[in-house]
């Protein structure tokens, strides 16, 4: 994946114009432990990823992220943080 594509995967969740005020950002997930149980039935939906948006006043901004893009998106945020860390 090139660079602008993973500038795009990122626009779609984070406006562009936000990205000069975000000091870093990560993947995490939440667990439903009311739904864990559907573990037993080979289902992973009881977890809820988001992309934790950390800003360079210490606000903090979860972003819901589906389940079918996290894992492209997990393998891309290090490139965009880098990349937000040279708009500096």
């Amino acid at each position: 994946m090139n660079q602008d594509s993973t500038l795009y995967l990122f626009e779609a969740y984070i406006p562009s114009k936000q990205w000069r005020s975000i000091d870093k950002v990560s993947v995490k997930y939440k667990e439903n432990k009311w739904l864990r149980w559907l573990a037993l039935f080979n289902s992973n939906q009881h977890k809820r990823y988001y992309l934790k948006v950390t800003y360079k006043d210490q606000k903090i901004k979860f972003i819901s992220i589906p389940h079918s893009v996290k894992d492209e998106i997990k393998s891309q945020v290090m490139t965009f943080n880098f990349h937000i860390n040279a708009l500096k």
